[in-house]
This record gives C-alpha cells, structure tokens and sequence, in this order.
C-alpha cells in the first residue's frame, strides 16, 4: 500500500447494485453492508425499544426478514447513527456484520432488495488518507504568511468556543503545542460513568475513538504511521503566541480529537467519528482522508451535519486527477467544502485533485506541523490543505460568531486570490481560489469605501477608477458625478466624460454587513478642446447615409456621446440604414509622441516556445500600448492578455489565423499607472510563439512612460536573459481627444418626388413657415410675391432629402404666390398665412 492510501471508504444507490456490482476486497470491508429500513413502521414499537436497548447487539428477530440475516452467516447488527433519532436516514440505518468468510455481498444486497421493508443496502467502503509523505527540509511556515494569517490575527484571533474537530487517525491530546488548545467537553463529568450530555458517548471529555469505542484519541505510537491526525490538527489549531513551536491559522480555536484508526494506524471507522463530531456539536469538521466510492449512508451523514449547523471541510486527493471523471468523497457529496492543494508560489501542487467541484485551494506542500509525540514534520498533500481551511473557518466564525455558514462559506469563498494565471492548464479549476485569511475576514464587517481616480487631468475625457475599498463588499455602486445617479455598478471602472470641469464622485459599498460610502471633492479635471462642427444630416427613412468632416480631417466616430470604444475613425462615416431620427458623435483627436521599446528584433539564439510565460512591466503615466511584434509557428488564433498586478485582466484580444512568420499586433491598449502587469497569452490560447533564449537588456525604459523589467518563466522563476514573445513595442503618450460633437441624423418619409409638377408646399395655410417638398437632392431658386405683385423674398435652395424648410416670420395675414425654379422649370404654388 502506497503512502498515499491510508483509510477507506465508499457507497452507491441500490439501482447501481441491482445491476451488478464488482467485489473489491481492497476497497470495502469485505465482512459487513449497511441496509437502511424505508420506515420506522417497518418494525414493531417493541422492536425499537429492544434496538434503543441493545444498539450495538441487535437480535435479527426484530426485522421483517431476520429469518434470511439468519441463512446468510450474520454475527452482529448494529445501530451505528441511532443516537440522535430526528435524523432519521440515519436512524433507520443498520450495519450488518457477516462472519470471516468471504460472502458473496453483491448477491446479498440483490436479495435483500426484494424485501419491501428495505430502502437501499450497500457495502461498507473504505477510506484513504490523503497525504503524501516529503523531503522534511523546510522548516518555516511559510503558508500562514501566504494566506495573510498575520494581517487576519490583527483583527481578531480564534475563540475557544468555536470547535473544529480532526477525524483523523489520531491526535496527540498531549502535545506541547496541542494540550492547551484541545477540546474540553463542557457539558462531560470526567471518568464519572455517565454520559453527562446526553450525546450518547460516555466520558468523552476530549472526543472518541470510534475504532475501540472509548475516549481516548490518542496515536498508540509516535511512528509516521500514526502522525496525520496529529499534523492536521496542528495545521487547523496549533496553540499559538505560546512561545512553543508553530502557530497556526486558527490561533485559539479548540480541537475536538477524533481518532478513527485500527491498531495498525489505518484509518477505519471515519464516518462514526463524523457522525461523533455533528452529535457533539462542531462547529467545523475537517477531513483528510477519501475513497472514490459514493456512499448514500455517508451522504445522509453530510446531510444531517449540515443541517445540524456544522461545515464540513475534506481534501480532494492526490491522483492529480479530475474530479468530474474521479470523484472522490466526501469531498464531492453536496454542501462539503472540497478543497485543492497549493504550493509557494501559488501553483496547483502536482499530486492535487482539481476540477469544477474544488470550492477553494490552501496551501498544502512542505507545511511544518505537529507530530506525535512532542515533534515537528513537513507533510504534503491535499490533507494539509483540508485543515487549513478549516481552521480558516474556525477564525472566521470566532471573529463573527453571529454569522451564517452560509455568509462564512461566502466570504471564504469570496475573499480568495484569484490564481488561474498563475495556473492557465486548471484556469477556472482551483474554485475559487487560494484562501486568504485576512481578506475573509474583512468580508465578515462592513466595508469601508475607498477608491483610486487612476488619471486625476484628462484630456481624452476618459477616466479609470479603481476599488481600494477596505474589506469585500457584494456589490459596487458608482456615482461619478456626485448627482444621486448611479452611473457604474461594477467593482472597477472606466467612463468618459464629455464636458471639461472639475467632477465630485462617490463610491457605495455592501456587503451583508453593511454599507459605507466615500466622496472624493475634485476627485479629477477634465480639458477638452473644441469639437467639430458637422451640420445636421437628412435623410429618407431606410437609406445608409456617408457623414463627412468639413475640411476632411480624421474624425473620432461614436454611436454615444459616452462610449468608450469608436464606431470607427477617419473622415467619413458610412452608416448603416437608418429608420428613424438618430445622432452620431464625432470627436478630433491630438498628435501625440510615440516611442519604440522592448527587444526591437528577433535574435538567431531563440526558439519557439508553447509556455505560457509573461514579460512584466510597469507603467508610470498613461499610456497607449499601439502594438508589438511576434514570430509565430503555425496558422491558429491566438489571444493576448494584459493583467494588473492583482491578475485581474485589464485587457483581452483575439488575433485570428494568422500563419507563421512576423506580425504586427496591433494592440490599441489603453493602460493606466501602476506596477508589475503582465502581458502574455491568455490560458486558453495556443501560444507557439518566438522566445529569445539570451540578449535581453531589462529593464527597458521610457522615461516617465513605461519601463519593461523582466521576464516571467513560472509563477517563482524570472530570467535577465530570456525574452518571452513581444518585441518591438510601440508606446505613445495617451491619446487627447475634443470634446465630442452631436452629428443629428433626420429622416422624412420621402414620397418619391421626381417632377416639378408633383412639388407640394405644406402646411397651407401656415403662418409664414412651411416646407416644399420637391424632388431629391434638387437645387432651385425661391421667388415670393403678395398679390400686389411686389417680390418679398428671393433665395436659392439645395433640397434636404425632399425637403425646403421655410420660415418667414414678417409676412401678414394674406394669399401669396411663390414661384419655384429647377434647373430651368418654374412652377407656382399658392399659399395662405393665417394669425393665431
């Protein structure tokens, strides 16, 4: 048996078993089923006062079927889940103990389906520790720093009130760093005979053993095999600031002690000591330990935990495995926190189970902890992590006893560091993410808002605000202006502005622990430049219309005053068919100096490479990233990505098909102030991309822009001399643009117009403004005569669409006549002004 496997377990629903189920002696107790009744009226009421009588020696006369028990080698019934009886799956579950002799359990089970009396019975599957024994050189705990123990223990440490218990092998009760801080059953009479709190295990002052049955959780020896539990426990709960050994993330929380092991340190009865833990009040339950068999017994266990208030936490293995084809439990029943292994840098540890079932990762590899009988080891593997969390959950409910664990699974959840750049070939398969202790708790007390103005002067109109709120609010709500209109609901934004001023802005936060909000007075100027004057456009409803500048300057275009991202650019717009009155916004832009950087050519000494590697760089003002060069192998899409410090993506591009040789990326990133981005290829993107194996010259500057300082090979490894696939960068000041100007477009139901003779004037009568609508686009003259004879206006005219609008204010009341000339053709048209 391999380090690796240590415990046992497993179940499945009876249809599994109906049709046919393979013996595997090395995965069940080959001796024993579990059979669950369908109800508690399938025995008689004298039947159950004899089980409630004698649990762990039931006579098979009580059931329906005792003759067949009887025919099959039964040496012993037992009630193992009957101390509580409203949970009544378990209640009405039984395990059945056969005689040494190998039995044919699959034909069993089948037999016993056809007993009306019975829901379901399955075998009793065994369970494996999930560690993996390492080189014990490190010696630091270098995982509390990782998760940001030391800031979390600033804003409250762990009560001893709060109960994590280890169901494990065993935990060393005695241990200098460990005796202080186990769990003392306050409702227990030590070495009195009675059980004092009615839990129905008797003396157990610190927990059970659920192998002997008695209530001592001790190891039996201070070898390797008997030190998980005890390096669990340590992990979750270590007595810390007692100038003794290690510290751990619970700092204060007691540790109920569950041993589970046979004599030879195997962990065996691991679902007892669950189920000891739930009846005796836990508040959190960590497990170690797996099998790759679905159990119904097991999860009516996680059931009634749950429902009895307690979090159950378990690894989820060292196969290296996905969970979605390799299940393991209980860290795949419904409700149990499933948790991944981490290493130092934040990668995915090789060993650690992953898929879309991990709710969060821990840090899990070389971690210094307790073993038996006063000693420190390293161990590895996701049993490292599993305490971890649940000693993160212990801290977290003692900083906020009143909190849901629904709201402490929440914040837990939502307080992570994101980590899937670091790991691009399990991006979305790590939960969601690396725990950090510090920032759950912020998540468990209002926020306090605050937040960053990226450019505080503008002269594009564009500005980016950043979240800095102290804390982990749920939702954001932006108010830029400071005028009570919520304008962004996102955590970061980016707006433009288009009127130059100087702009108040208010940020509200929440989380279910409150609201906070901040106002920044002056929080950042705007300076734009006049815009351009386009006249208005008219056009017949269901035509494209061509908007041109008025000196054929390169324009700006925008379907919304406010947009962030162009129509399009140049001199002309080109729209779509238009069918109803609409406007465009046009913009000029400003000169601005570009500047080249980065490795500027493709050395001989490279090669392709298909690692996802980073160049990192910091920028100093903001800027826009035009584009850079790459030397590709292979015609596929590739996507580029740009990532803040916090790995958040600031910027994502699709490059289709494009084959192999150089290119020209032409980015058009637009990056504000701040350090250590990354620019890379996305996790889910072929890579297949030129790298300089030496030559490089980091850092490469631009002063007061950019400066690109290394190259990332893995998330803990940087190189001087290496260059990873972006050359040739070109770098330009940040883009000014004018303030953007409204194009209106006008659209009339033309009516087709094509002779001078099919010309109307309307409405008639009017008071002295009317339209003429003549035919398309036509150019003419307009001469206005009273009936006198005496001409009152003349001009000429260039048709909009259809259309002459006319307004003649001076005329009186009266008939006038008004002759209309196209290209040589006259025609009058009569018309009266009325008062009125």
């Amino acid at each position: 048996m391999t380090n690796s496997l240590k415990v046992l377990f497993s179940l499945s629903f009876l249809f599994v078993y109906s049709m046919g189920w393979t013996q595997n002696n090395d995965t069940i107790f080959e001796n024993q089923l579990y059979v669950k009744l369908k109800s508690l009226d399938n025995i008689s009421e004298s039947s159950w006062k004899s089980v409630e009588n004698s649990p762990n020696n039931i006579n098979s006369s009580v059931f329906p079927f005792g003759g067949f028990l009887d025919s099959i080698g039964l040496i012993n019934i037992k009630q193992p889940f009957g101390k509580k009886k409203n949970a009544e799956k378990l209640y009405l579950t039984f395990l059945l103990e056969f005689t040494d002799k190998k039995h044919d359990l699959n034909k069993i089970i089948k037999d016993l389906s056809k007993f009306s009396e019975v829901d379901y019975s399955e075998p009793k599957f065994k369970d494996f520790e999930d560690y993996i024994p390492n080189d014990p050189s490190y010696s630091s705990c270098w995982h509390l720093n990782k998760i940001q123990a030391n800031l979390a223990w600033d804003l409250g440490i762990g009560n001893s009130n709060v109960v994590v218990s280890i169901v494990d092998d065993a935990i060393t009760i005695n241990h200098p760093d460990l005796q202080n801080v186990i769990w003392v059953n306050p409702n227990e009479i030590p070495n009195n005979g009675i059980d004092d709190d009615n839990n129905g295990y008797i003396d157990d002052i610190n927990g059970w053993d659920t192998y002997t049955n008695d209530n001592d959780p001790s190891p039996h020896s201070n070898t390797p095999a008997w030190a998980h539990g005890t390096h669990c426990a340590g992990i979750a709960g270590a007595h810390t600031d007692n100038n003794v050994g290690i510290s751990s993330v619970g700092f204060g929380v007691s540790l109920m002690a569950v041993k589970t092991a046979d004599n030879n340190g195997l962990v065996n009865q691991t679902w007892d000591g669950v189920y000891y833990s739930i009846v005796s009040g836990a508040d959190v339950i960590s497990c170690s330990w797996s099998s790759g068999s679905y159990s119904q017994t097991n999860n009516n266990i996680i059931e009634f935990g749950i429902n009895n208030g307690s979090i159950i936490v378990a690894a989820s293995g060292n196969n290296g495995a996905n969970l979605a084809s390799n299940p393991k439990y209980p860290a795949c029943y419904n409700g149990v926190i499933c948790v991944a292994n981490t290493t130092s840098s934040d990668t995915k540890a090789g060993s650690s189970n992953y898929g879309t079932r991990i709710d969060v990762a821990a840090p899990g590899s070389s971690i210094l902890s307790t073993i038996p009988y006063s000693g420190y080891d390293t161990k590895t593997g996701t049993s490292m992590s599993a305490p971890m969390v649940a000693g993160l959950l212990g801290l977290m409910k003692s900083f906020s006893p009143n909190a849901s664990n629904e709201q402490l699974i929440d914040c837990m959840k939502s307080s992570c560091d994101n980590i899937d750049a670091l790991n691009p070939s399990y991006a979305s398969l790590l939960g969601s993410g690396r725990i950090n202790a510090y920032q759950a708790l912020l998540c468990l007390s209002p926020p306090v808002a605050d937040f960053l103005v990226r450019v505080e002067d503008s002269c594009s109109g564009e500005i980016q605000f950043s979240d800095a709120t102290l804390g982990v609010p749920s939702s954001w709500a932006w108010d830029f202006e400071s005028d009570g209109i919520i304008d962004d609901t996102t955590r970061s934004a980016t707006s433009y502005f288009n009127q130059s001023g100087s702009y108040n802005t208010t940020l509200t936060v929440t989380n279910s622990f409150g609201t906070n909000s901040k106002t920044i007075q002056n929080a950042f100027n705007i300076s734009l430049m006049d815009g351009p004057l386009i006249e208005t456009i008219y056009s017949c409803k269901g035509d494209s219309v061509v908007i041109l500048s008025s000196d054929e300057t390169n324009l700006n275009w925008y379907v919304n005053e406010n947009d962030l991202e162009k129509l399009s650019e140049g001199t002309t717009l080109i729209t779509n068919n238009i069918y109803n009155d609409t406007s465009f916004f046009a913009s000029l832009s400003f000169d601005t100096s570009c500047y080249r950087t980065g490795l500027t050519y493709f050395p001989n000494n490279g090669l392709n490479s298909s690692n996802y590697s980073y160049l990192i760089f910091d920028v100093l003002s903001k800027i826009q990233l035009k584009s850079v060069d790459v030397k590709a192998v292979g015609n596929q899409d590739r996507t580029i990505i740009i990532l803040d410090s916090n790995n958040n993506t600031v910027y994502e591009k699709t490059f289709s098909n494009f084959n192999t040789g150089i290119h020209t990326l032409e980015l058009n990133a637009v990056l504000f102030p701040g350090n250590n981005y990354k620019i890379g290829l996305s996790p889910n993107s072929t890579v297949n991309l030129f790298r300089a194996n030496s030559g490089a010259n980091f850092p490469y500057v631009i002063p007061g822009m950019i400066s690109i300082n290394k190259s990332m090979l893995s998330p803990i490894n940087t190189s001087i001399q290496q260059y990873y696939y972006f050359f040739n960068w070109n770098v330009c000041d940040a883009m000014c643009e004018s303030e953007r100007s409204e194009v209106k477009v006008i659209t009339d139901d033309c009516e087709n117009i094509n002779d001078i003779a099919d010309i109307t004037l309307f409405p008639n009568p009017n008071q002295g403004a009317f339209t003429i609508r003549v035919p398309r686009s036509s150019n003419g003259s307009l001469t206005l005569y009273n009936m006198l004879g005496q001409e009152l206006y003349k001009s000429q005219f260039s048709a909009l669409v259809e259309r002459v609008p006319i307004d003649l204010p001076f005329l009186n009341n009266g008939i006038y006549n008004l002759y209309i000339e196209i290209e040589g053709n006259q025609i009058l048209k009569k018309f009266t002004v009325i008062g009125d």
